[in-house]
């Protein structure tokens, strides 16, 4: 019985393997058919959508959204530079130092320089003034001539006055006829 038994058993069990893979199989191609049928429903999704538009749309919300955070940046940046608190951390370290040059006379001394600067320049003709300004003094020029357009537009008599002063004290010889047509006799 032995010489029937073994073979039996191995027979069952090859059928039954059979039938497990078989049915396997069938799984198999059942999910490979419900793949084809999502792919070919994914396809018609997408052909609904144009990729590219949809890249150019997402393309604009990142730089939109980019703009708006640089937009943000700068308006917290300007509040805190503007922001008092800011100003005192900032200059906390300076104070000492701009209190140490005020209390040496070093602003009280470049303040008469740039008076006696003044006094010397106002008299030429505006033209010439800024010309002599803008080639000797390259680095301070900026502060000089804003200080000139200040004095003409607070105390206008001051610079015409030295002005009419500086032409009668030349020399004949050194007037141009527009300049001895404006003094007055």
């Amino acid at each position: 019985m032995n010489e029937y038994l073994q073979p039996l058993i191995t027979l069952a069990s090859s059928a039954a393997i059979l039938l497990v893979l078989r049915q396997q199989i069938k799984s198999q191609q059942e999910q490979i058919n419900a793949m084809k049928s999502s792919m070919e429903s994914m396809k018609t999704y997408m052909d609904i959508f144009k990729i590219d538009e949809i890249k150019k749309y997402v393309a604009v919300m990142e730089e939109r959204a980019e703009t708006k955070g640089q937009l943000a940046a700068q308006k917290a940046t300007k509040e805190l530079l503007e922001s008092d608190e800011w100003k005192k951390d900032f200059m906390k370290p300076f104070e000492e130092k701009i209190e140490q040059a005020i209390e040496s006379d070093q602003y009280k001394r470049l303040e008469e320089l740039l008076d006696a600067m003044i006094d010397h320049l106002a008299p030429l003709p505006k033209e010439e003034m800024e010309t002599l300004v803008k080639e000797r003094y390259p680095l301070n020029a900026g502060a000089i001539l804003q200080e000139f357009e200040e004095i003409q537009k607070y105390d206008p008599g001051f610079l015409r006055a030295a002005r009419e002063s500086f032409q009668q004290s030349l020399p004949e010889g050194l007037k141009t006829d527009e300049e001895r047509s404006r003094i007055r006799p």
